[in-house]
């Protein structure tokens, strides 16, 4: 008998499953393609738009200055520090317990003074190190959350 092989019968599977394998290829092929060209497209878009302004969700000093250029960022911060009230307020433990002392310390007393430049500068290096990874870490959360930043601040 001229019977059918084991090793026809893999044959003729192993061709019926190559070519099923082409046809979702096939299938597959323009929409990965056209993925991929979207994702670069917003990726490019995005790094052109942002390339002079700071990351989307970052705030100095609890400030939101994402999106903004640095004249502008430098100009909101400033205007915010205007707006605020400079008064420290010290507190010993006891004062907890209401049995201590509070002390009021006002911003020209210890000649406070806010390094916004230094800030906003801080505030652009965010998502701009040059390690792809951190910096995409860090413009993907930022989409998604606020990614804050201390203010630069000296006294006397």
């Amino acid at each position: 008998m001229g019977g059918i092989t084991n090793s026809y019968i893999i044959s003729e599977v192993r061709n019926v499953l190559e070519g099923k394998v082409r046809i979702y290829a096939a299938k597959l092929y323009k929409p990965v393609l056209y993925a991929l060209a979207l994702t670069m497209l917003v990726s490019t878009g995005y790094h052109l738009y942002f390339a002079n302004r700071v990351i989307p969700g970052v705030a100095l000093a609890n400030i939101k200055i994402g999106g903004l250029t640095y004249m502008q960022a430098l100009e909101k911060v400033a205007q915010k520090e205007s707006q605020t009230n400079k008064e420290l307020s010290l507190k010993t433990q006891e004062i907890q317990q209401n049995q201590g002392k509070g002390y009021q310390i006002k911003d020209a007393d210890i000649e406070l003074k806010y390094d916004w430049k230094a800030g906003v500068s801080r505030a652009f290096e965010v998502g701009r190190t040059g390690n792809i990874i951190t910096d995409t870490k860090y413009k993907i959360a930022g989409l998604f959350k606020s990614l804050t930043l201390n203010a630069k601040y000296s006294y006397n």
